[in-house]
């Protein structure tokens, strides 16, 4: 089983440096059993031409590139997408105060050492831990509006185009998504701890005490196993409980 992904985008003039930076975050990915997932951008305009919301988890953007600058390119991005991570690169300190205007999260200075973007990377990646604990299912039924801790759902249910969402306290209906729609908005947060158990249960991995012969218990709750599922879903369960896993 594959580990989550963690997106990152590099954005930056210099070719050099692509590689420099590419090589450390790979070895911090491997010294913490982390799957790092890295785009190259040479130009803030390259970056933002086919750029979508939740695109990146997190974005290393030079400051002082040819052409648009880090900082414009920092404006327009945040237009776009408010939630993703910025950390800015920059040969002199007295530019990284101006990432504050666009919620830059920290800055690196030139050259970086890895014991330095050791240190970036992990407040980074605690408020990526962070969004995710915080992330909230937003869905209508019967016209009325609701917004639900991802957190608290236990499975989500499919019945014909009905969804049934369980969470510990009650049950709440919508017919605004599928579980394959709510698999590729968990894939964009970078969310990973649903599996599916069978074609039309999307199951919690948090909420799981224990696993029989083709049953899925959930405390009191018992869910079917498909003969398709069981061995990807074993798996999951396995790569879930025995590593350390940074999302929740």
């Amino acid at each position: 089983m594959s580990k989550k992904i963690i997106k990152i985008a590099m954005v930056d003039d210099e070719k050099e440096f692509h590689e420099e930076l590419a090589d450390q975050l790979r070895t911090y990915a491997i010294n913490h059993s982390l799957n790092f997932q890295i785009s190259h951008f040479y130009s803030g305009e390259e970056f933002l031409k086919s750029y979508n919301r939740g695109q990146y988890n997190i974005i290393f953007m030079d400051v002082q590139m040819t052409g648009e600058n880090g900082l414009e390119t920092a404006r327009k991005l945040r237009l776009i997408d408010e939630e993703c991570i910025l950390i800015f690169l920059t040969n002199l300190a007295q530019y990284a105060i101006k990432g504050y205007e666009v919620d830059a999260l920290d800055f690196v200075v030139k050259p970086i050492t890895f014991s330095v973007l050791s240190m970036k990377l992990q407040r980074a990646l605690q408020r990526l831990n962070d969004s995710h604990s915080n992330f909230k299912l937003t869905f209508s039924f019967h016209d009325n509006k609701y917004f639900v801790d991802i957190n608290e759902v236990k499975y989500f249910e499919i019945k014909g185009h009905k969804l049934s969402i369980h969470t510990a306290k009650e049950t709440y209906q919508t017919y605004d998504m599928s579980l394959t729609e709510l698999e590729n908005t968990f894939k964009q947060q970078n969310i990973g701890f649903f599996a599916r158990c069978n074609n039309y249960l999307l199951v919690n991995l948090n909420y799981v005490t224990s696993l029989l012969k083709n049953e899925l218990i959930l405390g009191d709750e018992k869910l079917p196993i498909s003969r398709s599922k069981k061995n990807q879903l074993i798996e999951r369960l396995s790569n879930f409980f025995s590593q350390g896993n940074y999302n929740v």
